[in-house]
């Protein structure tokens, strides 16, 4: 999966992890600061997450539930396994509730 954020009125993602075998994709996130990307600097240490990180990944397990916000860019790294990643991914958004009735008909 590409990296890709959610617009509209998503306000945050999630995956539920099912079937995670040895080797399957790691979830990723990337940083979401765009002017940062022209001026990268080389990291000192790519293990560990900082300021400076790049994106960050996940080994997914069964039974992980993850939230993100739904703008934060992310995706899925390669999957080296045999047999598929099965997950389940969600958004959760806002829906603007009618704030007042519909106009009354006239009677004359």
């Amino acid at each position: 999966m590409e990296q890709h954020v959610h617009g509209g009125m998503d306000q945050l993602v999630g995956f539920y992890f099912l079937d995670c075998p040895t080797d399957c994709s790691r979830v990723l996130f990337h940083d979401p600061r765009p002017g940062k990307v022209q001026i990268n600097l080389p990291e000192a240490n790519m293990a560990e997450a900082t300021y400076g990180s790049n994106m960050i990944n996940f080994a997914p397990e069964p039974g992980l539930l993850m939230f993100s916000n739904a703008w934060l860019p992310h995706s899925f790294g390669r999957h080296a396994a045999n047999e598929p990643l099965t997950f389940v991914h969600f958004n959760i958004g806002v829906q603007f509730a009618q704030t007042c009735c519909p106009p009354q008909a006239e009677v004359i």
